[in-house]
């Protein structure tokens, strides 16, 4: 597999050791915020789910029909190359839906940012590379950038939701400008899922700012 050969995670694992590294990282994050909130958008709702041509989607859904729209989606891009990164689903929880449910995942590679939190020391897997905690959002965003060289046609964040509760405001909004900013440089494109029920927070606006659009379902 692409991850192998690269070795990109001796790779995130590397750059982590490096303090330069961290804050170079963090002065991109900013720059990227500034250059994505200073392009005039006209950000409209829409009613398609699937991003083309290098968008980026922020894809509102309520509770009940959450977990069914997420396995919908990830049915359509089944022959898709796939980054899915999850703060929802264990790595294994994943394989087992994807299992019960006859999800072909082949195209999949799964970044857990839940494992870490409930087991002290996840098991490898292949497809799958582990955060070293929820609010790793340093760790998370290199292993993002390197992964993205290994030519995915989507990424999928589930959830934006779930995220805010391990990051302050600020840094979930420079985290996903940041993520966006990669993303559109490499044309791929991008589905941040949240959830229609999340109490109204400024993250969430600034969010709604930085996508090409966004999805009620």
């Amino acid at each position: 597999m692409w991850w192998e050969r690269r070795g990109f995670i001796k790779v995130v694992v590397a750059r982590m050791g490096r303090s330069h590294e961290r804050k170079a990282l963090r002065k991109e994050w900013s720059e990227s915020l500034l250059r994505i909130l200073t392009v005039s958008k006209d950000t409209k709702t829409v009613r398609t789910e699937m991003a083309k041509n290098g968008e980026v989607i922020l894809m509102s859904v309520k509770g009940e029909k959450y977990h069914a729209t997420v396995e919908r989606l990830i049915r359509k891009l089944s022959k898709k190359k796939v980054l899915y990164v999850s703060y929802n689903r264990t790595c294994d929880a994943w394989r087992e839906s994807c299992a019960k449910k006859k999800l072909v995942a082949k195209n999949t590679f799964f970044v857990d940012a839940v494992s870490s939190s409930v087991l002290r020391s996840p098991a490898p897997g292949a497809n799958c590379a582990f955060v070293s905690s929820p609010g790793a959002l340093t760790e998370l965003a290199i292993i993002i950038s390197e992964a993205l060289k290994g030519g995915f046609e989507y990424l999928v964040f589930d959830s934006l939701t779930a995220l805010a509760v391990h990051a302050t405001s600020d840094e979930l909004v420079s985290f996903v400008a940041n993520t966006i900013a990669r993303l559109h440089d490499r044309n791929v494109n991008g589905i941040f899922f949240v959830m229609k029920s999340t109490p109204y927070a400024r993250w969430l606006e600034q969010v709604k700012g930085l996508v090409d659009k966004i999805v009620e379902k």
